[in-house]
């Protein structure tokens, strides 16, 4: 698949975890195939949300990816 397309939550969520080597794979696997993935600012809190209560992220890993992710995505 390439192209456009909205990616929810969960799939950002899996990319960016180590909770599940497989789900890590296959999420980066579509992001990767993505020309420039579409978000919302929904989707981004609810990613910082999860990634702090679930996940190593700490605030400066947290600020890093949001910056990322809006030069990066639609």
């Amino acid at each position: 698949m390439t192209g456009q397309a909205f990616v929810d939550t969960n799939i950002w969520f899996y990319a960016l975890s180590a909770q599940n080597e497989a789900k890590r794979i296959a999420a980066n696997s579509l992001i990767d195939s993505l020309i420039m993935p579409m978000i919302n600012d929904q989707v981004v809190r609810e990613l910082c949300t999860n990634l702090l209560k679930k996940s190593s992220f700490d605030e400066s890993g947290i600020m890093s990816l949001v910056q990322a992710l809006y030069l990066d995505c639609r």
